[in-house]
């Protein structure tokens, strides 16, 4: 790999032996080479494809902090070892956008507070919050080092980790999911009068279905299943078997009429009942 022009001290443009360009991230790769000098490949952490239609995304690497870019390769190492997940460029730009952000806000002494979305990050993710409290307390020892550093900043770390998890592009597309989970499970809590066990395998494949469902509607997808109508016969068994998990559903079906002008398929509400009644009986 050949250094073409610096994007900072940890950011290069560089080229290969047939001429294709990458962007590479990695500690001091940009910071006093010249033009044609080789870039060794130990000292590249990540490296990213670069052609005319994201040129001038990644070009902007040049304009955040050193310690911005160091960070988000801490993170999204550490994430891609712990977890089933893998960052794409987009998503990467976008932690180190956040990063950036993060230390001119505590340069200029502002200090983030908990908006209330804390205990409901937690519940709905308690894997990716799990991981980023051992990286917000490795973030603080290792490169902030500021008490306006506060544990109020996790919740946005595990936003951007869920964001790579669905393959999203806008981690504000995995607030707005995020709420609108957070909603159904309210929903079904008080519905059935119980918390639910956010440790048990029937919360979790509960939580990856309704990943998936909102994720579709985000996309534009119609609610239009891809697969035939059920039998109305197993419908009708449905109803009647799991009523009180079916008049739930219904109640989760008014809910997002109401907060996104999203209509359930019979199919969507037969395969959410199922999943209401599991989560409820444990």
């Amino acid at each position: 790999m050949f250094f073409v022009k610096s994007l900072g001290n940890n950011g290069a443009l560089t080229k290969d032996e047939t001429g294709q360009e990458y962007v590479v991230i990695g500690k001091g790769v940009g910071f006093g080479k010249k033009c044609g000098e080789e870039i060794s490949a130990d000292k590249i952490q990540r490296r990213f494809v670069t052609d005319a239609a994201n040129h001038t995304e990644l070009n902007e690497l040049a304009h955040f902090a050193p310690q911005a870019v160091e960070i988000t390769e801490q993170i999204v190492k550490d994430s891609e070892a712990a977890l089933p997940v893998s960052f794409t460029r987009t998503q990467y730009l976008g932690l180190i956008d956040h990063m950036d952000l993060v230390l001119k806000r505590l340069q200029q002494g502002l200090v983030l507070t908990d908006n209330g979305t804390t205990w409901m990050i937690k519940q709905l993710y308690p894997p990716e919050y799990e991981l980023a409290t051992k990286l917000y307390q490795l973030i603080q020892d290792d490169y902030i080092k500021q008490p306006a550093f506060t544990k109020a900043e996790i919740p946005a770390i595990v936003l951007h980790i869920v964001n790579a998890e669905n393959k999203q592009t806008h981690v504000q597309d995995t607030m707005l999911m995020t709420q609108l989970i957070a909603g159904i499970v309210a929903i079904v809590q008080f519905a059935h009068g119980q918390a639910l066990d956010v440790s048990s395998f029937s919360y979790n494949r509960f939580i990856a279905h309704l990943q998936s469902f909102i994720i579709r509607r985000l996309n534009g997808l119609t609610n239009t299943d891809p697969e035939p109508e059920l039998d109305p016969a197993i419908v009708q068994l449905i109803q009647t078997k799991y009523h009180d998990a079916y008049v739930t559903v219904e109640r989760i079906e008014h809910y997002l009429a109401v907060q996104q002008h999203w209509q359930l398929s019979l199919n969507e509400k037969v395969y959410l009942t199922l999943h209401v009644w599991r989560v409820t009986h444990r």
